[in-house]
């Protein structure tokens, strides 16, 4: 392990680097319905420099047989270790679905009214003078057909919620670079999820998480486009399962050491194993003859997405949050690295 001193060099080293190149800082998405990081995961946010925690306080899904909108995988604030002083951005994501049926079936005052309820209420329970909240960030891959009541909701929901916070909204890549027609959300700040660009779907595709050839079809308007943006980067990874060439499932929390290490699998090829007995596997049950890809971001790809990004966005200034912190992964990412490849 480096010394502490040497962690703090390359903070402030890349701070000087970033306000000198457009770019501020990094935090994180935290993504688990509970918060109660380890010591691990505490220890790369101070080692990182970041202080600011982007929370999912929960989902909203559609439920076809209530026909209504329900919140699903609430939070559940356990956590004694997040350093005093952390900014929270609850994040909140609807699906679009849930928009499209809204004008339907549901009024949008009366959709704005629970998720401010429900968001207020969990406000409560955070004691902001030691973590504030300034920001929340709503979440929905919105579509033509949606954007009238997505942003009918974003104008509203701020005059709703506890001390009138900034909004912000994730903003995808077919929407930047058809915002003309998708429409730009009525929020203070947007953030560019960059990664799930490739194609899940399909069984030859090599990494549907970070695919930069794809990616690079989307970013000609990148600096034209007319809202402030922030950068989402992956830091996860996961198994994509095959049976007889259809997609079956995502399988998490896997690496290539793991499946190599296992009788019941064989490498084909690079990033594809192949069930050998049906099996089960961490719950899960496989067929003889699945096929399994792994999916991951590697340092290098991580590092020709900055490049990319960084000519497209020209001159203007950003901030990177990855996506997202659990200990399994940041452990294969060391700060130095990050910080380096980022800065």
């Amino acid at each position: 392990m480096k010394p502490l001193f040497q962690y703090t060099f390359y903070f402030i080293l890349s701070t000087l680097v970033a306000c000198s190149s457009g770019e501020r800082g990094i935090s994180f998405y935290h993504w688990k319905t509970k918060l109660q990081l380890t010591d691990s995961e505490v220890t790369y946010l101070e080692q990182i420099g970041s202080d600011k925690l982007y929370l999912r306080f929960f989902d909203v899904k559609w439920n076809t047989k209530q026909k209504a909108a329900f919140p699903t995988a609430v939070l559940q604030w356990e956590d004694k270790k997040l350093p005093k002083g952390t900014e929270i951005i609850p994040v909140v994501y609807i699906t679009n679905e849930t928009m499209g049926l809204t004008k339907k079936a549901l009024d949008t005052k009366l959709l704005v009214e629970n998720i401010a309820f429900k968001i207020n209420s969990l406000l409560k329970k955070i004691d902001q003078e030691n973590y504030p909240v300034r920001e929340v960030q709503f979440d929905c891959d919105w579509t033509v057909s949606t954007k009238e009541q997505y942003f009918e909701f974003l104008k509203a929901i701020q005059q709703r919620l506890e001390h009138q916070p900034k909004i912000s909204a994730t903003i995808r890549l077919h929407q930047v670079k058809f915002f003309e027609k998708t429409g730009v959300p009525p929020v203070d700040k947007g953030v560019l999820m960059f990664y799930n660009m490739g194609d899940l779907t399909n069984k030859q595709e090599s990494n549907s998480i970070l695919n930069l050839e794809v990616a690079q079809n989307y970013l000609g308007k990148l600096e034209q486009y007319p809202l402030d943006l922030d950068i989402a980067l992956p830091l996860f990874s996961w198994g994509v399962q095959f049976r007889e060439d259809e997609i079956v499932q995502l399988l998490y929390d896997l690496n290539a050491k793991e499946l190599s290490t296992k009788p019941s699998f064989e490498k084909i090829s690079q990033n594809n194993f192949q069930v050998q007995e049906s099996t089960f596997f961490k719950g899960t049950y496989l067929y003889k003859n699945d096929q399994i890809r792994l999916e991951k971001v590697s340092l290098e790809e991580l590092e020709e997405a900055k490049i990319m990004l960084k000519e497209a966005l020209g001159s203007r200034s950003y901030s990177y949050i990855l996506y997202h912190l659990e200990e399994t992964i940041i452990e294969g990412y060391p700060v130095e690295e990050i910080q380096e490849i980022l800065f």
